[in-house]
This record gives structure tokens, C-alpha cells and sequence, in this order.
């Protein structure tokens, strides 16, 4: 059975107090007898962390630990660090060894970053509708994962090499799983029920990991970073892995999974709204229509259909994403209630809740003009085009010049840039 740290250190303390020094020695393992461990869990938190759930105290215990041997040593801001490739690990002192653990990647915009900081020490935390704050009631284990990183300024290492190329960051993700399941025995919380949560390009990143559980076709890269569990055979050029880097389960949003065509699915949804808006020039709002254009004629030629076998073309995905948020409303309308709905709104910059209502028996419509204005007057639009505008030699970043990006491609290009169909604009 597994012990947590608090349990193994009192257990420690009363074989002090009972046996003799000398036996003691005997029976404990001699420092010595055994290399250290680089993947070991700390057998101290690096913090101790004191909040409160629903105004009940609770005791967190916070570890950062750099989740594979041989850490690539990222120069950011001048410094290096290995902050890329750590993990903070929050263990709540209700977690057991039965507790899901909950993993937190962060790869917005596929840019990786540092491991966040879920818990503050010291918050009062809502256990009813804050996602910590229920994980954390319910005694879950929050791990929160760093990636490599390929945003200009932090995306080489000391020697100039650049880090971030495929598939960096989902083999960071196998890594910390590795690190996790490694100390399974050192810690509370289910390694075999592990839960990713991410969104935008961290969804995206989720769904990677998801999909390729378990693949030998990661264990050399993960063997390079000294990722737990993979061993290679140089001579025969085999890996084998004695650690699985599996998911029991998702919690994914606006995975950003078609990079080919996000820069058109975006404008697809939010070019009427951009009109609407009246902030962009002609040159911008050409360039909207243009990728808008291409993903109508993408889409409806995949040859997809709904559930009920009737072609799905764009116009009946619009239908379709317009049903789905209906349905999130009538959901929240009973899991959350109409007051606290309202009040969630009432605290944005624009507290417009015209765009959608519950009736009666509970059936919910949403208006979809009303509510992409809603959205993006709370938060900015991207760019136009929405992601390839980043580090691009193109005059993407406006002003727009659709006859500049025309003349500087070839005639036969072709322009499907667009993915997922978002309905916010992280």
C-alpha cells in the first residue's frame, strides 16, 4: 500500500524512538549503497502552502521538481534555467492514493512555457464553480506541467540550438507523466488516473498525448532527456520502456488540432463580427473574406455528415456550434443556476446577457451575432491572419496588405489557414 510523505516520516520517527540506533542502521538503506536518485521525488515540499476551501483550512503541499535527468538548459532573459522542462506538484492533505491527478499543460498559441502556479498560498478558494478550488476539495492532485517553448528570446539553448521543433513539447508532457508514475509509491494520488487539461494549443497538446499513449516512437527522445522508465540499446537501436505515458481521461478546449487551417476557420466565425466592430481596414477586412472563403470551400469538400447521415456543410456547422452552446447554457442554467450566471457577467467589461435565454422548461437559444460580439468585446480579436502572423516575414501584422501576400507566393498557392472553429478568442 502506498504511503504518503507525511505518514513515511512519523512511521521513521516512532522506529527511532523503539529500536536501537544500531538496528535502525541496519535496517534503513546506507546512503552510500546506491547512486541518488535524479528523478526522485524531493522528501521534502519545496513549500508548504496554507489556504482555505469554502472557508475550511487546508494544508497544501507544494513540490517543483525538473521531471527528467538530462534537462535541456533554456536561455531566457539571459539566464539559464530549467524552469521549461519542471512541474509544480500540489498535493492537498485530503489526497489519498486513491486520487486522480490532475495535469495542467501550458502550450497557448503551441508557444510552451513554465511550469504556472496553480495554489497561492494563503487564497480562499471557491469550492463550487473555481476549478482549483473543487480539485482541491475533493482531494485531487494538481500537477502543473512545463514545456520547451518557441517564442523568440526563450526558444534556443546555450549552445544557440533552437529547442522547440516537433515534438518537443509533447515529449516534455510524456516526460512529467513518466516522472509522476515513477514516484507513484513517494506520493498520494492514482498515476493510473491522470487527467489532462489544456486549452487552445495546450488543447491541441492534450490531444497529442492522448492519442499517442505509450508510442515507442517517443522513447529515444525521451531516452536523450533521461525521461523515466525508457532504456536504448545504442549497438541494435531498440528502446524499451518500463513506465507507461498514457491518460485515463481529458478536459480539453479549443484544441487548436488543424494547424493548416486555423487562420481560416477563425475568420470564418468571426468575420461578420469583425464588420460589425468597423476597426479594420478595407485591406484587413479583404483578407478576412478571402481566408473566410477558403475555409467554406475546405470544409465543405472533407464530405463529413452529422449523426443523423445529412451532409455537414458549413452553414449546418454553424447550426450544429449554435445547438452545442445552447446546450452548455441549459447545462450552467442547472449546475450553476441563473443567479450566478448573471452575476458572472455582470462582473465583465461588457455585461451583455441579451444573447441568450432559458425558458420556461429550461430550453435554451443563443443568438450567434450577439454572442461573438459579446465575446470579443470582453476579449480582443487576434490578428489577421489569427496565428501565422508570429515571426512572419509576410505583412501579416496590420496593416494588411492582401496585394503584398499575393504578389510575395507563388500563383498555384493555395491558402487553407485555418483550424479549429474557436468560440472565444484565446
Amino acid at each position: 500500500m502506498k504511503l504518503n510523505l507525511l505518514k513515511q516520516t512519523t512511521i521513521l520517527v516512532v522506529l527511532a524512538l523503539l529500536i536501537p540506533t544500531g538496528l535502525l542502521s541496519a535496517l534503513l538503506p546506507s546512503a552510500t549503497s546506491a547512486s541518488p536518485d535524479p528523478l526522485a521525488l524531493p522528501t521534502t515540499p519545496t513549500a508548504t502552502l496554507h489556504v482555505t476551501v469554502d472557508g475550511v483550512p487546508l494544508t497544501v503541499y507544494h513540490y517543483k521538481v525538473v521531471y527528467v535527468a538530462n534537462p535541456v538548459p533554456v536561455v531566457s532573459g539571459g539566464v539559464v534555467t530549467f524552469n521549461f522542462q519542471s512541474m509544480n506538484i500540489y498535493v492537498p492533505e485530503n489526497a489519498t492514493e486513491d486520487s486522480p491527478i490532475i495535469l495542467q499543460d501550458n502550450n497557448g498559441g503551441w508557444n510552451g512555457g513554465t511550469a504556472g502556479n496553480s495554489v497561492t498560498d494563503g487564497a480562499n478558494y471557491n469550492g463550487t464553480n473555481n476549478k482549483v478550488g473543487q480539485a482541491l476539495k475533493a482531494g485531487y492532485v494538481i500537477a502543473n506541467v512545463g514545456c520547451r517553448s518557441r517564442v523568440p528570446g526563450r526558444n534556443q539553448d546555450v549552445n544557440g540550438n533552437y529547442i522547440a521543433h516537433a515534438p518537443a513539447q509533447a515529449v516534455d508532457v510524456k516526460a512529467a507523466i513518466r516522472y509522476l508514475r515513477h514516484n507513484d509509491a513517494a506520493m498520494p494520488g492514482d498515476t493510473n488516473r491522470i487527467i489532462i487539461t489544456g486549452t487552445s494549443g495546450g488543447g491541441a497538446l492534450g490531444v497529442a498525448i492522448a492519442a499517442s499513449g505509450n508510442s515507442p516512437e517517443y522513447y529515444r527522445y525521451l531516452y536523450q532527456l533521461g525521461a523515466a522508465g525508457v532504456t536504448c540499446d545504442e549497438a541494435n537501436g531498440t528502446c524499451t520502456s518500463t513506465l507507461d505515458d498514457d491518460l485515463f481521461g481529458t478536459v480539453l478546449y479549443c484544441a487548436i488540432t488543424d494547424l493548416d487551417h486555423m487562420d481560416a476557420a477563425y475568420e470564418w466565425l468571426y468575420n461578420a463580427t469583425r464588420a460589425e466592430l468597423g476597426i479594420y481596414s478595407a485591406a484587413q477586412m479583404d483578407a478576412s473574406r478571402w481566408l473566410k472563403v477558403n475555409y467554406q470551400a475546405y470544409f465543405n469538400g472533407l464530405g463529413l455528415n452529422d449523426e443523423d447521415g445529412n451532409q455537414l456543410t458549413a452553414p449546418l456547422f454553424l447550426d450544429a456550434i449554435k445547438a452545442l452552446s445552447e446546450k452548455e447554457i441549459e447545462d450552467a442554467y442547472v449546475e450553476v443556476g441563473p443567479g450566478q450566471m448573471a452575476a458572472d457577467i455582470a462582473a465583465l467589461s461588457y455585461p451583455d446577457s441579451s444573447w441568450y435565454s432559458v425558458d420556461a422548461f429550461g430550453k435554451g437559444t443563443v443568438d450567434m451575432d450577439k454572442y461573438l460580439y459579446f465575446v470579443v468585446q470582453n476579449r480582443a480579436l487576434k490578428g489577421i491572419p489569427a496565428a501565422d502572423n508570429v515571426g512572419s516575414p509576410l505583412p501579416f501584422i496590420p496593416p494588411y496588405s492582401l496585394v503584398l501576400f499575393r504578389s510575395a507566393v507563388p500563383e498555384d498557392f493555395e491558402c487553407y489557414c485555418g483550424s479549429v472553429v474557436v468560440l472565444n478568442s484565446l
